[in-house]
């Protein structure tokens, strides 16, 4: 039996209605679910109430692990309204067995600020927003983007600032394909760097082509095979060393995932599982 807590982000199939991706999971084997608030169309939960979409759940056996996500949250002009969007999703959670809720940084080639200025305000609006997820009784689940535009790239940076802000309604989401395109070692996972107690949810999708990592973007990432060029096995078999027992969710972006038919799509993802576990 896997050691691996499995989890399904809703970007994996992001057309697929809320009742058939929860048979999606139980057939691959997953036991978490990860809701999302920016698909086309689709609120949170499909428009389904909250009690429904439990009963949906616990008829499968299923936990929402997470709502995915608040965004701008570290951008002081964009702050106001990132505690507005968390307080909206808190409630969706609060409703939902209080799941985490992600919060993603701003991502813009066009922010002028330092690289110093980007830490001070994100370790800023952490601390403006502690009472919200402290007071909801959730954990907001911070995502360190690696791309080149980031305000917030390193897996490290974010460790070390929620060292500081030191609150324990904060954790990180590890999402392997960003913290590969930092640039950052998986041997550093699971030490002092970034400790494994503070892994709150990994996010797994590999990629296969061609050329400089950096210069991946999300349409590039599909499933974990092994000609995977972002470092899952390492980072996961690193984690899972080092103590970490949360839930390992796929969240793939390529078209090429979301277009195959429901049969393929299960296949695929079952593949998947047990290469990285043959690995790991």
């Amino acid at each position: 039996m896997s050691t691996i807590r499995y989890g399904m982000n809703r970007m994996v199939a992001p057309k697929m209605g809320l009742s058939d991706f929860l048979d999606l999971t139980v057939a691959v084997g997953g036991s978490g679910v990860e809701l999302r608030n920016d698909l086309k169309g689709i609120d949170v939960t499909d428009g389904l109430d909250t009690s429904r979409v439990n009963e949906m759940c616990a008829e499968r056996s299923l936990s929402v692990i997470s709502i995915n996500a608040v965004q701008h949250f570290n951008v002081p002009s964009a702050l106001s309204e990132a505690g507005r969007e968390l307080r909206r999703l808190i409630r969706f959670a609060s409703a939902l067995g209080r799941p985490g809720i992600v919060m993603c940084p701003h991502n813009d080639p066009a922010d002028s600020r330092s690289q110093a200025e980007m830490a001070r305000d994100t370790r800023a609006a952490l601390v403006a927003l502690r009472p919200v997820v402290e007071d909801a009784g959730v954990i907001g689940l911070v995502e360190p983007l690696g791309f080149p535009e980031s305000s917030l790239r390193s897996a490290k940076i974010a460790a070390e600032i929620l060292g500081e802000v030191g609150s324990d309604s904060y954790r990180l989401t590890l999402d392997t394909f960003h913290f590969a395109l930092a640039g950052l070692d998986p041997g550093i996972l699971g030490t002092a760097a970034v400790p494994a107690d503070l892994i709150g949810l990994v996010h797994l999708s590999g990629v296969t082509k061609d050329g400089d990592v950096e210069a991946f973007r999300d349409p590039d990432r599909v499933l974990v095979d092994a000609n995977d060029r972002v470092n899952n096995v390492a980072s996961l078999k690193a984690m899972l060393a080092a103590g970490f027992g949360g839930y390992a969710s796929f969240e793939p972006f390529s078209p090429a995932v979301h277009a195959l038919s429901r049969d393929a799509m299960e296949s695929a993802f079952v593949t998947s599982m047990r290469f990285i576990e043959s690995r790991v």
